[in-house]
C-alpha cells in the first residue's frame, strides 16, 4: 500500500521528490500518512477535497483486499500531511487538450464536437481584449482557432496572443471595455471540426465513458467517470467494476487507447 500511494503521489505532484509515505499498523488498522512539499498540498487535496477523496476511497479498497482497515477519525497532523484512508477530503495520459465536451444547438445534441476550451476570466485593457484561461495543455492552442463560442454563438477571433497561462483575445463585436465585462465568466467552446491534433493525442471528452479493460486478462474493470488533471500527469478515476481505481495515464499503466472502438486496456500493478 506504501508504494502504491507513493507512486499515485509522485504522479500529482509538482516535486515529487518531497513525497514522503509512512504506514503503521496496529490490530489490524492501517495508517498511511502522507507528506509533500507545502506547495504541492492543493494537487492531493483537490477542490472541495475531491482528489484526496477519490486517493482515500482507492487506499480503503486495498486495504479491504488485504484483509485491514484503517482507522475511522479524521487526520490531525502538520499543514504538509494527508492521510487517505482518513477524512480530509480533498479533489482532474498522453497528450490531452480540451478537458470539457458537449454543447447542444438547435436542440440536437452534438456529442463532443463542440468543447468547453476555456473561461473568460478578465477584461485586459480599455480596447475591449478579454482575458481567457485555457483548458488546454497549452494556452496557444487557441491561437489556432478562427472562431470561439460563446452563448451557443460563433464569435469571430480576431486577434489573441499568450500572455502567462492565459490567452488575450480580441473578439469581433466587442470594442470597449464594458462590452468586454459583460462577457466575463462566460465558458468559451470550439469546434472540433476546426481542431488539428498531433498523432496520438486525444480531447479528454472522447475518453469519458470508455470502457476501461485489464490488457492481461480482459476483465472490464469498469468505465472512466473523471479524469483529474494535475501538473504530472492525468489520472483516470474509474468506477463501475468491482472496485474502483485510479489510473494516471502514463505508460507503464495505459497499454492501449482506442476512442472508435470505445475501450481503454490497462496493465495494473499489485494492490491497485
Amino acid at each position: 500500500m506504501k508504494d502504491l500511494l507513493t507512486y499515485i503521489a509522485q504522479n500529482l505532484v509538482e516535486h515529487p521528490q518531497a513525497v514522503d509515505v509512512q504506514e503503521t499498523e496496529t490490530d489490524g488498522n492501517v495508517v498511511l500518512e502522507l507528506r509533500v512539499d507545502p506547495s504541492d498540498m492543493g494537487k492531493v487535496i483537490g477542490r472541495q477535497g475531491r482528489i484526496a477523496k477519490e486517493i482515500r476511497t482507492l487506499m480503503r479498497s486495498v486495504a479491504q483486499r488485504q484483509g485491514k482497515k484503517g482507522p475511522p477519525l479524521p487526520l490531525q497532523t502538520s499543514p504538509t500531511a494527508l492521510c487517505p484512508t482518513l477524512p480530509p477530503r480533498k479533489k482532474n495520459g498522453g497528450a490531452f487538450c480540451v478537458r470539457h465536451f458537449f454543447m447542444e444547438k438547435e436542440g440536437v445534441a452534438l456529442k463532443h464536437r463542440y468543447l468547453e476550451a476555456g473561461k473568460i476570466v478578465n477584461t485586459h485593457g480599455i480596447a475591449g481584449e478579454v482575458k481567457i484561461l485555457p483548458w488546454a495543455d497549452d494556452p496557444a492552442f487557441l491561437l489556432d482557432f478562427d472562431t470561439l463560442y460563446i452563448d451557443g454563438q460563433p464569435v469571430s477571433l480576431l486577434g489573441a496572443r499568450v500572455h502567462k497561462n492565459c490567452v488575450l483575445a480580441k473578439l469581433a463585436g466587442i470594442h470597449d471595455i464594458n462590452e468586454a465585462m459583460k462577457l466575463k465568466n462566460k465558458v468559451v467552446f470550439i469546434d472540433r471540426e476546426d481542431a488539428e491534433l498531433e498523432e496520438g493525442a486525444f480531447f479528454l471528452a472522447d475518453l469519458m465513458g470508455l470502457e476501461v479493460r485489464d490488457a492481461d486478462s480482459g476483465e472490464v474493470l469498469g468505465q472512466i467517470a473523471d479524469i483529474l488533471t494535475p501538473p504530472a500527469s492525468n489520472v483516470y478515476v474509474v468506477t463501475g467494476g468491482k472496485q474502483d481505481h485510479m489510473i494516471p495515464a502514463v505508460p507503464e499503466f495505459i497499454v492501449e487507447t482506442n476512442i472508435d472502438e470505445g475501450y481503454l486496456r490497462v496493465r495494473l500493478i499489485e494492490g491497485m
